[in-house]
């Protein structure tokens, strides 16, 4: 693993400019509910916890009490969860060409890697370490358990996994205990940033994926915001209070009437919400609503790229 790798920005001169993705950006074929359910201890149906946010779902169905048996689930489910978008996934190439300065994913897996790099997950774990994983803190303060500050670099992408690797099962972030641990380690790393944002913005060293979440310009996609990733939340609530110049966030996703209360909390938190025109039905017709996501990406990854575009403009 190579350390001390962080950048740093002048931030009264241009913003980085960031990806927020998640498993939606692939639609039917990864849904952490059906992930979930298949790490439980039983079987269980979907419709028994259907109203239970998923973190809590996960707290009940899975090991929790045993690493080695709930790790065992992980491996075996997220072959499968790896294999999605992987082929001719044109889509995904076109997303990964712009020129991000950080991709931050939920996915615990790997398609954005191996779509810039396909060797990447034919690498062994050892070559990964050496080749591709970075940390942007010193070995000596490495919390090796953290993904925090730690990242892929492949050629020029940085992908932070916020919610752990699959390389790394202790580093996943699946179940409310876990969330909370990770909100935990959030505030720890806050603190130790201090008022840096606002006094040192002309040159700000990123040393977690929290700094390019607070301090870019962040477009997410593929991610539904659910209350489940009160991580998130919690950031969107501290970002409001920091008294540094914060960046914007663009939230993309079609109009769904279901949602409409989500959509007005995010615009309290000041994320700009974008449907590109494109709304669900509300029969929840499956082939309606395959054709309008398979539209709705293309056009939201257009609408990025031109954003980030005139951005780097800027410079």
């Amino acid at each position: 693993m190579k350390y001390n790798t962080r950048k740093h920005f002048n931030l009264t001169v241009r913003r980085p400019q960031v990806l927020l993705f998640g498993n939606g950006f692939f639609h039917e074929e990864c849904k952490w509910q059906d992930f979930i359910v298949r790490c439980s201890r039983q079987n269980f149906c979907k419709t028994d916890f259907k109203d239970v946010p998923y973190s809590i779902m996960a707290d009940i169905i899975t090991d929790v009490a045993d690493d080695r048996a709930r790790h065992a689930k992980y491996e075996e489910q997220l072959k499968h969860f790896n294999e999605c978008g992987e082929v001719n996934n044109k889509r995904l190439a076109e997303l990964v060409k712009i020129e991000f300065d950080a991709i931050i994913t939920t996915n615990y897996t790997y398609q954005i890697e191996n779509q810039i790099d396909s060797r990447f997950s034919r690498c062994s774990s050892d070559t990964w370490r050496k080749k591709y994983a970075c940390c942007a803190r010193s070995k000596a303060k490495k919390n090796a358990g953290s993904s925090l500050n730690t990242y892929n670099r492949v050629e020029k992408h940085d992908i932070w996994h916020m919610h752990g690797e699959a390389r790394r099962k202790s580093s996943i972030v699946l179940t409310h205990d876990e969330y909370g641990r990770l909100v935990s380690s959030i505030i720890e790393e806050l603190k130790s940033v201090k008022n840096k944002y606002q006094f040192y913005n002309d040159d700000v060293e990123f040393k977690s994926w929290i700094d390019y979440f607070l301090m870019g310009d962040v477009y997410i996609l593929g991610l539904g915001m659910d209350y489940s990733e009160f991580d998130l939340w919690w950031l969107l609530t501290r970002r409001m209070r920091e008294n540094a110049e914060v960046g914007r966030i663009v939230f993309y996703e079609p109009y769904d009437s279901n949602q409409a209360q989500k959509y007005m909390v995010l615009a309290q938190l000041g994320v700009k919400y974008e449907t590109l025109g494109a709304k669900l039905p509300t029969d929840g017709n499956p082939e309606k609503i395959n054709k309008i996501f398979d539209k709705f990406y293309n056009d939201a990854i257009a609408d990025i790229s031109k954003r980030v575009q005139e951005k780097e403009g800027l410079k």
